[in-house]
């Protein structure tokens, strides 16, 4: 039992990674903000730069009462966490020389970001503008588009190893798969294995895309107990490339161990 426990640790910390290491908030947006204490809406923007989990650039709130319209503008220095976007903000004209704090919300589709931004003054107190809606100017799409056409080199081709990976009767074994591609093109949160058949495994961890022709992916076969196989031949396909490996039934001696008594 403490076996299947580690698994199941495992699998909730690599989940955890991956849903913050793949948001990006990089780029320029734009929206609308609500002074607290004028109760006046004012145009906002940004414009960010992300690197791992650390952002930096400005947001600006746009006055809309001259002509042209002013810009008040502050620098920013954040930390993006789940899709929690965090940080202090520091008025670059000096009409507040406190820096303020700034708390925002992303979208899951990365192209809306919600929240608040707190200006620390000695004379006025707190101003809070709230309600900041910013919509990102061109949009990212997160997941392949129905309208997108791959089209495949004839020469590529992936490779994944090890050749075989071992299962066991009673319990998920986990397993690192390489998969290295040939001519391909690897890109992150399009590029998918799939497996066939698919009841070969139990579950698949997000994949990791190290660069255009290389993908890890952790893996748990599918024991015998719940998918009634022994040896098997398993495919993997990428971006319609696809290559074979074999999954073997451990001895019985060795396989004593993982069984849920």
């Amino acid at each position: 039992m403490k076996r299947v426990s580690v698994l199941t640790v495992f699998f909730l910390l690599a989940l955890s990674y991956n849903l913050w290491a793949d948001v990006d908030i990089s780029g320029e947006w734009e929206g609308t903000c609500v002074s607290s204490s004028s109760g006046s809406t004012f145009g906002s923007a940004a414009d960010l730069n992300q690197s791992g989990d650390i952002v930096d650039g400005s947001i600006s709130i746009i006055l809309p009462f001259t002509d042209p319209p002013t810009e008040m503008k502050g620098e920013v220095e954040g930390n993006v966490s789940g899709y929690n976007f965090t940080g202090t903000w520091t008025d670059t004209g000096g009409t507040y020389p406190d820096p303020g704090d700034f708390d925002f919300e992303i979208s899951i589709d990365w192209n809306t970001m919600s929240g608040e931004l707190l200006i620390h003054t000695t004379d006025r107190g707190d101003i809070t503008y709230q309600d900041f809606i910013l919509e990102r100017e061109n949009p990212v799409t997160t997941t392949s588009s129905s309208s997108t056409t791959t089209t495949t080199v004839p020469t590529s081709n992936i490779s994944a190893s090890p050749d075989t990976i071992p299962r066991s009767r009673w319990i998920p074994l986990p397993a690192m798969l390489a998969i290295q591609g040939n001519g391909t093109n690897f890109e992150q949160r399009v590029s998918k294995p799939t497996y066939s058949p698919s009841n070969a495994m139990f579950i698949t961890l997000p994949p990791l895309v190290l660069n255009a022709e290389m993908i890890w992916q952790m893996v748990f076969v599918s024991p015998t107990l719940l998918c009634e196989q022994g040896d098997q031949t398993v495919t993997v396909t990428v971006d319609e490339a696809s290559d074979d490996f074999g999954i073997k039934l451990l001895p019985l001696i060795l396989d004593e161990g993982g069984s849920l008594k």
